[in-house]
């Protein structure tokens, strides 16, 4: 009871009642006790970081807290009344959780040993990766939270972010194989009070260009293509580069779409994968354009000849068709000759000379044929008066004959063999020796020389 009103009743009791009436009134109206009849009831908050809390007596009256420190609840409660303080409302900005401890008993006494302890809530960071096709995508959040991405999907950093905090997602290294260029949307703000699940990566594969370098070219018309439709049209000698790039794990073939006038280029190093990189190592060779100088072979067997272009490049032919090894340049002349004929045939060359064009020459014939060839009987020594007689192949003779050369009527085919001897006894008075008189026939006239001395 407050004191004004029992000190009224105290002053009216003394007014109208006798004593032992006044005794008993003084009890009723709280006299006589000198214990309180209401209690405060309160305590202190520690972590509190910000935002508001609210706390809660009995379901009933609440009050509301900003900072740490020490609280009470407005209304002072009647002694013995058991009460229980609860979390009303958790504080935001940043997201907590404050938790109560010795928040409950029965009034008999000023309570001012509530404990309420705040934490502030932490929550995951994650998100969406999508376009992934390469190995080696790493993220990170705030400078040390890494994470391994391997495929499209969601994500979430392993390390949770305090409420009221920043985050920042950023890519510490892109993915390769093919190469990718990922970028982060979305990357940074404050946490609130829930798990951030909106950061969005999004990969690109890469694109390189292609190209390299030209060497050899005289004059304009060289077109270049890569992959069948990219053309590029060269001009010079130096470095080029299609216009048109190729995507990183992507195949290019270069090739030569049109050749210059007088020329034939060539590509080396023109195919491959696109790594990570440009792709500058195509290399494209032109030389002025030559053909080949070849042709047919008849009427040769079992042996060999050999030819000459322009006086050299000399090849051995026994087969048809030939080729020259040494190709001629577009525009120039070619010459084709027998340095050395077969033993047993004799060879001839038509359609041997002209002016290279822009194909292989392939209609140069050698023709070749048998021969026949005398044989001539050289004879020395034979005095004036005195005739010699000599024989070839034991067929036929040439009788009465003196110094000098002597034919046998009957010429032989190249490649027979022949036999010279001295058909009749010398006369009496010389002594004859026959030199060479056996051999092959070849492609010219064969000699044989008879010696004689007068004895």
């Amino acid at each position: 009871m407050p004191m004004t009103s029992f000190s009224s009743c105290l002053r009216h009791c003394r007014l109208a009642l006798p004593s032992l009436l006044l005794t008993v009134l003084l009890a009723a109206c709280g006299g006589g006790n000198d214990a309180p009849l209401h209690y405060p009831l309160g305590g202190s908050v520690n972590g509190l970081a910000g935002g508001t809390l609210v706390l809660q007596v009995n379901d009933g009256e609440t009050v509301s807290l900003s900072a740490d420190g020490t609280f009470q609840f407005p209304t002072e409660l009647p002694r013995g009344t058991a009460y229980v303080v609860s979390v009303q409302t958790q504080p935001n900005n940043p997201a907590q959780t404050c938790s109560v401890s010795q928040g409950s008993g029965t009034l008999n006494a000023a309570v001012n040993d509530i404990a309420v302890h705040c934490s502030t809530n932490a929550y995951s960071i994650g998100g969406t990766v999508s376009g992934l096709t390469g190995q080696g995508l790493m993220l990170r959040n705030n400078g040390g939270d890494d994470l391994p991405i391997d495929a499209d999907g969601s994500f979430q950093f392993s390390q949770p972010v305090a409420s009221g905090a920043t985050y920042l997602v950023t890519v510490v290294s892109q993915p390769n194989a093919p190469a990718q260029t990922c970028s982060v949307n979305q990357s940074s703000s404050i946490v609130a009070n829930a798990n951030v699940t909106d950061v969005q990566v999004v990969c690109n594969t890469n694109s390189y260009t292609v190209g390299g370098t030209v060497t050899g070219l005289n004059g304009s018309g060289l077109v270049l293509r890569n992959n069948g439709g990219d053309d590029l049209t060269i001009d010079a000698d130096g470095s080029f580069q299609f216009p048109q790039p190729v995507a990183s794990g992507a195949d290019y073939t270069v090739t030569v779409s049109s050749q210059p006038p007088g020329q034939i280029c060539t590509v080396n190093d023109g195919t491959g994968t696109v790594g990570n990189t440009e792709v500058t190592d195509v290399q494209v060779s032109c030389a002025v354009e030559s053909h080949y100088v070849g042709g047919t072979l008849s009427g040769l067997a079992n042996a060999s000849l050999v030819l000459q272009n322009n006086g050299g490049d000399d090849l051995t032919v026994a087969f048809s068709p030939w080729k020259f090894p040494t190709p001629v340049a577009l525009g120039s002349n070619y010459n084709v000759t027998v340095a050395t004929q077969p033993h047993t045939r004799r060879c001839s060359v038509v359609n041997g000379t002209g002016t290279m064009g822009n194909a292989d020459v392939t209609d140069v014939q050698i023709n070749c044929v048998t021969e026949f060839h005398s044989v001539i009987v050289d004879v020395t020594g034979m005095g004036s008066d005195t005739d010699l007689s000599v024989q070839i192949n034991h067929v036929q003779t040439i009788h009465n004959i003196g110094n000098g050369p002597h034919k046998f009527p009957t010429e032989l085919e190249s490649g027979s063999s022949y036999g010279v001897v001295i058909a009749l006894p010398p006369p009496a008075n010389h002594s004859c020796t026959v030199y060479n008189g056996a051999g092959i026939m070849g492609i010219e006239d064969a000699h044989v020389q008879v010696d004689c001395i007068p004895s």
